[in-house]
């Protein structure tokens, strides 16, 4: 857990570092690539740009619910955090008006951005990892798994020193991975679908090796994995709605 660094003797959150790195590096290689469909990387950019508060807005509001619902004060659930689910839905929401506004279709530019969003989100777990605010469960509720896959946090955070699983940075390999698969598939129709499909599957079975209990728990299941069932359904309908999906790996 390294939840800051010093650079010439300022200090830096790694968490931010990783959050700006999320966000920058997938910009840049975005402005390196060969638009399609006539998308310009400046008109990317302002649909980016417009969705930006909507993913504010969607990762703090969904934070809140999960915390009070969970049991936490108010001072506590408005402290701070994000819960990605809440500001990936508002970034396909904001883009979806910016799509509207625009007169171009949706899924023209979120077909495009998915492996981007993939990638960014691979950073962004590290960030988790190291700030410590996400976190696996105590691996000794795992048997099954080697001991060499756990980590430990100091005295001071919520685990207390116990060996827990390293949720975050299993994440972000899946995601990076899923970027990849994504960035080299022959064709972009289906990025959006196959991402929203292939992510709440992942998303689903690692919350149950999560420790954090900030995130909500209702019933059996947490409230990204509640999500996850919904996305997972939603898609679903979406493809036996057209029925013959066009799907080329």
């Amino acid at each position: 857990m390294y939840p800051v660094v010093n650079i010439f003797g300022i200090q830096f959150s790694t968490f931010n570092m990783m959050i700006m790195a999320g966000a920058f590096v997938p910009l840049f290689i975005m402005s390196r690539q060969d638009f399609k469909h006539s998308l310009k990387f400046s008109d990317v950019k302002k649909g980016i740009c417009f969705s930006v508060p909507f993913i504010l807005i969607g990762g703090h509001s969904l934070f809140v619910f999960a915390a009070i619902t969970g049991g936490y004060s108010w001072s506590e659930s408005l402290s701070g955090g994000s819960v990605f689910y809440g500001g990936l839905i508002g970034f396909f929401v904001g883009l979806l008006i910016y799509a509207k506004y625009v007169k171009r279709p949706f899924l023209m530019y979120a077909n495009f951005l998915t492996p981007y969003i993939a990638l960014g989100h691979s950073f962004g777990r590290i960030g988790c990892l190291l700030g410590g605010c996400c976190y696996g469960a105590e691996s000794g509720l795992f048997p099954f798994i080697p001991s060499v896959f756990s980590i430990k946090y100091p005295i001071t955070h919520p685990t207390l020193a116990h060996p827990v699983l390293p949720i975050p940075l299993a994440e972000s390999i899946l995601c990076l991975l899923l970027s990849l698969f994504l960035f080299t598939r022959k064709s972009e129709k289906d990025n959006f679908m196959i991402y929203l499909t292939v992510y709440s599957v992942l998303r689903f079975a690692l919350e149950f090796g999560r420790g954090d209990k900030i995130r909500g728990i209702y019933g059996l299941f947490s409230t990204s994995q509640w999500i996850s069932i919904g996305v997972f359904f939603f898609v679903s309908a979406w493809f036996l709605l057209y029925k013959k999906p066009a799907v080329k790996i």
